[in-house]
C-alpha cells in the first residue's frame, strides 16, 4: 500500500559556515538558471524582464544583463542621474538614458556599482553601507506589474541601498539583505501583478516548490 502525504518538501542545504542570506544567494542564482529559460515559460515570460535579462532587446545594448560587464576600476556603473546609467565595458563606456534596472538580479541590486555592491558605491560587500554616499536611482520594481504609473506603465519610485538595509538583521550576509527585498517584489499570491494585456504573472512559489 503506498501512502501519499499531500504534500510536497524541497531541501535546502545549507553550508553551515554561512548564513541564510548566503543560501537565499544560492536559490537566486537558481532561479536565474530556471525562470531566465524556456524551462518555465510563464515564469520566464515575467522573470527576464524582472531581472533586467533583456537589455539587448529593451535598450539595444551589446549584452542582455550586466552580468557580462567587466572592468578595471571596480565601479562598472555609475548613474549621472536618477533615470541614466554609465557602464564602463573593459574601457569601453556605454551612456543608457532612460534607464530602468526594474529589479536588478542576484549580484547587481539596481544601485548597485559592481557586482556584489549591496550599498550603491561603498566597499563591495561593505554591510555597514556609507548610507549618505548610496546611489539614489529610479525604479519600477515595486511597481513591476501594478501599472500605477501614467498610462498603465508600472510606477517608479527612486530607491536606494536603505530599501533593503532593514533586511540584513535576517539575512546580513552574502546578498541576502537586498535579495529578501527582491523576493518580495517578485509575483506571488494575491499580489494581482499582470501583464499589459491584463494576463495574470504566475506566482514563482509554486513552480518552485510544487
Amino acid at each position: 500500500m503506498t501512502t501519499v502525504c499531500g504534500r510536497s518538501m524541497r531541501i535546502g542545504f545549507i553550508n553551515y559556515n554561512r548564513g541564510p542570506g548566503c543560501y537565499i544567494e544560492s536559490l537566486g542564482h537558481g532561479m536565474e538558471s530556471a525562470m531566465g529559460q524556456d524551462v518555465y515559460p510563464p515564469m520566464q515570460r515575467w522573470f527576464v524582464p524582472f531581472g533586467a535579462f533583456d537589455l539587448d532587446t529593451k535598450y539595444g545594448l551589446p549584452f542582455s544583463s550586466l552580468y557580462a560587464v567587466g572592468c578595471a576600476s571596480g565601479a562598472c556603473f555609475t548613474y549621472p542621474t536618477t533615470t541614466s546609467i554609465q557602464i564602463d565595458n573593459n574601457g569601453t563606456i556605454i551612456n543608457q538614458n532612460p534607464w530602468d534596472a526594474v529589479c536588478g538580479n542576484v549580484h547587481i541590486a539596481p544601485n548597485a556599482h559592481a557586482q556584489y555592491d549591496l550599498c550603491g558605491g561603498a566597499t563591495n560587500q561593505d554591510l555597514t553601507c556609507n548610507l549618505p554616499q548610496s546611489s539614489v536611482v529610479s525604479t519600477s520594481c515595486t511597481g513591476y506589474g501594478r501599472h500605477g504609473g501614467t498610462g498603465g506603465a508600472d510606477l517608479k519610485q527612486n530607491i536606494s541601498s536603505t530599501a533593503w538595509d532593514a533586511n540584513k538583521a535576517i539575512a546580513g550576509d552574502c546578498q541576502g539583505a537586498f535579495l529578501v527585498w527582491w523576493h518580495q517584489n517578485m509575483p506571488m499570491f494575491g499580489s494581482s501583478q499582470t501583464f499589459t494585456d491584463g494576463s495574470r504573472m504566475k506566482s514563482v512559489w509554486p513552480y518552485l516548490y510544487f
